[in-house]
C-alpha cells in the first residue's frame, strides 16, 4: 500500500527516533535527485525514502519527482519540525510516569558544552508503575548561567516545574560531590531541601567510584599493580597454550 508522501516521511522519521538512528548527510536540503544514485552521502532519511521508493511507493515517487520546493517534507526545517514534535510527545509521556508514581528523585549535573555553554542535565528517577521497575530517565538540557547552589537548586526547580512534574512528590536528589552542589548550608541540596524537607540528598555513586578509582592511582602499590596488568593479558594472550592453561 501506497502511503501518502507526508505521512510516509513521517514514518521515516519516527523509525530513526525509535531506533535512534542519526538523520543528517552531507547536504540536507533541496529536492532528491531520483534519476540517479547520490554521489555523496545523503543521510539515513533519504537513504530510507529512497528505499521506500524501491518497494514501490508510486504516490511518494510521483510527490518527490513534481512537488515544489517548498513542499518536500525532506528539508532539515522539517525534519526538525516533526522531531521537535516527537520530543514534546516523549516529554509528556514521561512526565506522567513521573508524576503517576507520586515520589521520584532528582539527579543533576552541569557542564561546558562545545559552544562553551554551560549547561545543566536533568534526569527523574522513578518507579515505573506499568512494570513494577526503577527507571532513570532523562528529561532535558537547561542553559545555565547563575552557578551558585541557590541559583542551580532555582534551575532544577523551575526547570522541572516548566514540564510540568509535580515538585511537591520529591523525595530524593542526587548530584556529584561539587561544594556548590552538596554543601550544607549554600549547596543545592541545600536550598532544595528548603522548599522540599523530604528530599533527601544522596552522593552520586558512580561519582565517588571515580574518586575512589583515582585516589587509588595514586597510591604505590596500585600504580604498580594497574602498570602489571596489561603485562600479565599480555603473556596469556600472545601464546595460545598459555591461554588454554589459564582457562583450564
Amino acid at each position: 500500500m501506497s502511503l501518502p508522501p507526508k505521512v510516509a516521511c513521517e514514518h521515516r522519521l519516527h523509525l530513526h527516533h525509535a531506533q535512534g538512528v542519526p538523520l543528517r548527510g552531507h547536504r540536507d536540503g533541496g529536492k532528491m535527485d531520483l534519476r540517479t544514485e547520490p554521489g555523496e552521502n545523503e543521510g539515513n532519511f533519504k537513504a530510507l525514502l529512497r528505499l521506500r521508493l524501491c518497494s514501490g511507493n508510486e504516490l511518494l515517487k510521483k510527490h518527490l519527482e513534481e512537488c515544489s520546493a517548498n513542499a518536500t517534507y525532506t528539508s532539515w526545517k522539517t525534519q526538525n519540525e516533526i522531531i521537535s514534535a516527537y520530543s514534546t510527545i516523549t516529554l509528556r509521556k514521561l512526565v506522567a510516569k513521573v508524576n503517576a508514581a507520586k515520589c521520584f528523585g532528582v539527579m543533576a549535573g552541569e557542564t561546558i558544552d562545545i559552544g562553551g555553554v554551560e549547561q545543566l542535565s536533568l534526569c527523574a528517577r522513578y518507579v515505573d508503575l506499568e512494570e513494577a521497575v526503577v527507571r532513570e530517565e532523562f528529561l532535558q538540557f537547561i542553559p545555565v548561567a547563575d552557578m551558585t547552589g541557590r541559583g542551580l537548586a532555582n534551575t532544577i526547580l523551575s526547570g522541572l516545574s516548566d514540564i510540568g512534574v509535580a515538585t511537591e512528590y520529591l523525595r530524593a536528589q542526587a548530584y556529584d560531590g561539587a561544594a556548590s552542589m552538596s554543601a550544607n548550608y549554600n549547596g543545592v541540596q541545600a536550598h532544595i531541601q528548603q522548599h522540599f524537607p523530604n528530599a533527601m540528598y544522596v552522593h552520586c555513586g558512580s561519582h565517588s567510584l571515580n574518586l575512589s578509582l583515582s585516589s587509588a592511582c595514586f597510591v604505590p602499590r596500585s600504580e604498580t599493580a594497574w602498570e602489571q596488568f596489561p603485562r600479565y593479558a599480555s603473556f596469556f594472550t600472545l601464546q595460545n597454550v598459555k591461554l588454554l592453561s589459564l582457562l583450564r
